[in-house]
């Protein structure tokens, strides 16, 4: 009679811990395990099972674990801190260091802070480029880093800094190019000798576009104002000598070959 109890008590606990085993409720199959190992020390099963059973507990933890890392990691993504979504990343990956699902989300942000480290330094040399008024670069730089980085939105907030830049820059080469044509017919004008004209146009370039604008062509004036005056001193000191000499019809030849701005 007591060997028929020992065995329906035993059997109906092998039974029901491997119900639970089955049911994935380990930690009451543990407890039940415990005592029945504890009651029964001589039924290997028991033991066997006990041991299964907080291995199953282990893993399940360790599971559970390593879901709520990857939630708080992809929580912190999402939320744009990829330095510490991967510094809690790699505190769990040190402590599975063959964890795959580790290594993969570890990888995908990783290439998420490159991308965005490649981001900002061709937005810094976009907003480099338009301080400093080079609409045309700016927008080729921009262009480009749209083409590798299609959905970056800081990238495409730059759109209207380039467009201040570009009109900026058409501004000043239509300003540099008025310039550039004022100033070839003021040195027209010194080259026909007309300095009056040519002085007066200057004042008027260095008023539009500062001194500084006509500073080299203000030198080119007076060089030619140096050379005519000199041309004029040799001329009259030789119509003067041939005068003393009384050789009219020289002197008179020098004045019918006068240059016209002499004359």
């Amino acid at each position: 009679a007591e060997e028929a109890v020992y065995r329906e008590r035993t059997g109906s606990i092998d039974k029901e811990a491997r119900g639970l085993m089955e049911a994935k409720r380990f930690e009451e199959a543990a407890t039940l395990l415990a005592n029945a190992n504890a009651e029964f020390p001589e039924i290997e099963s028991f033991s066997s099972l006990l041991r299964q059973a907080r291995s199953d507990i282990e893993i399940e933890r360790d599971a559970r674990l390593l879901d709520e890392t990857e939630r708080s990691v992809r929580d912190l993504v999402r939320q744009n801190q990829l330095v510490e979504g991967l510094a809690l990343l790699d505190r769990a990956h040190a402590d599975r260091p063959s964890e795959e699902r580790l290594r993969d989300l570890r990888a995908v942000i990783i290439a998420s802070i490159q991308e965005q480290e490649s981001i900002a330094a061709i937005a810094d040399e976009v907003e480099r480029l338009t301080e400093q008024q080079r609409g045309t670069d700016a927008e080729r730089v921009l262009i480009e880093g749209l083409r590798r980085f299609p959905s970056s939105s800081k990238l495409q907030e730059l759109r209207p800094l380039i467009d201040v830049a570009r009109k900026a820059e058409w501004e000043r080469e239509a300003r540099e190019v008025s310039r550039n044509r004022e100033v070839a017919e003021i040195q027209r004008m010194i080259s026909q000798h007309q300095f009056r004209s040519a002085t007066a146009a200057l004042e008027a370039l260095s008023r539009e576009y500062g001194a500084e604008a006509g500073e080299e062509t203000a030198k080119q004036l007076e060089l030619a104002r140096r050379a005519d005056d000199q041309q004029m001193f040799h001329f009259l000191a030789d119509v003067d000598h041939l005068r003393s000499a009384r050789a009219w019809p020289r002197a008179l030849a020098m004045f019918r070959d006068l240059p016209p701005w002499i004359a």
